[in-house]
């Protein structure tokens, strides 16, 4: 069985996160395992791209969060789309984790439970979140917090890290097919 890993984050990444998030999906797909990710601008678009660059376009799963969501056109690709009819516990998984589910606006939601079902289906996350105001904000900060409750294993990207990093290690587990439970950082 394929292992499958989570590529979430900024939809506006530095540098260093895009040349990174890159290399992780393109060693993640080279070494079996498959992608989920959300189809957004920024990071999910980057894992979807260096995934159709390499390939492998057909390991990779979009969870939308309505249909339509930013257009994607491309058949090989596997696509969810989040129902709230049907995918009630997506969104309760969401609304568990949020540390103020009372101040979402309720156009944030599928989004969110979007992303809760990103992070379910994962053994592994790659997380590339931007430093807002010094800290972890938004929809990846929701991923991280959503990763450690569930007990994904988890490597957070913000951009900072130098040579010789967790990051280095766990592309280097990716690539040697080591399962993310036994994958420590």
């Amino acid at each position: 069985m394929s292992h499958i890993l989570a590529v979430v984050g900024s939809r506006n990444p530095n540098a260093a996160q895009r040349e990174r998030c890159q290399q992780a999906v393109v060693a993640a797909l080279e070494a079996g395992w498959h992608i989920v990710t959300g189809g957004a601008p920024g990071i999910d678009h980057l894992a979807v791209l260096a995934a159709q660059r390499a390939g492998h376009a057909e390991r990779v799963t979009l969870v939308l969060p309505w249909r339509g969501f930013e257009g994607w056109q491309d058949q090989r690709l596997r696509y969810m789309v989040y129902d709230p009819d049907v995918h009630t516990d997506w969104l309760g998984l969401a609304k568990r984790h949020h540390p103020n589910p009372g101040g979402v606006k309720s156009s944030a939601w599928p989004l969110l439970a979007r992303n809760a079902a990103i992070i379910r289906m994962a053994e592994a996350v790659f997380a590339y979140p931007s430093l807002a105001k010094g800290t972890y904000r938004g929809g990846t900060a929701h991923d991280i917090r959503l990763a450690q409750a569930l007990g994904r294993k988890l490597w957070v990207d913000d951009g900072r890290l130098p040579a010789g990093t967790p990051f280095r290690e766990a592309l280097r587990r990716i690539r040697a097919g080591v399962p993310a439970a036994a994958a420590g950082a």
